[in-house]
């Protein structure tokens, strides 16, 4: 949960210039999207993307029997 919020969180506070210097919360905010871009194939949320090309295959593959 971490990795989803994290983005969304440094985002805002560059946004609304809070806590440090927007350049700092722009960087902290690109660093942590990046490292979302990294984990997101491990992750769950990989999920929500491969939902029906894997229901499509799987019927594909299913219907082919005998």
């Amino acid at each position: 949960m971490g990795a989803t919020f994290l983005p969304l969180l440094t985002g805002y506070m560059a946004y609304h210039h809070l806590l440090l210097s927007p350049q700092l919360m722009l960087a902290l905010h690109i660093l942590s999207v990046e490292c979302l871009l990294v984990i997101f194939p491990f992750t769950k949320l990989m999920h929500t993307f491969t939902l029906f090309l894997s229901r499509w295959y799987n019927g594909a593959s299913m219907g082919m029997r005998g």
